[in-house]
């Protein structure tokens, strides 16, 4: 699944879910701890950014969180 704001990336489908980290929890309830595996790259290295980013993460991942910038 790709969480993307570009939506040139909807060419994917349901794979698709548009996202804007300004909105960190506006994507789909039922995707609530759903993933093993989250792979992130944030658009900015900013706090507020990096902060809303984890945000999303953590409400993806069914547990463990390992962040690399």
């Amino acid at each position: 699944t790709l969480f993307e704001y570009d939506m040139r990336f909807s060419v994917y489908g349901q794979d698709f879910v548009p996202y804007d980290y300004k909105s960190p929890l506006s994507i789909p309830r039922d995707m609530s701890s759903n993933f093993d595996l989250v792979i992130a790259d944030p658009p900015f290295l900013s706090d507020e950014c990096l902060t809303k980013a984890a945000v999303t993460i953590k409400f993806l991942t069914k547990k463990n969180i390992v962040l690399c910038t």
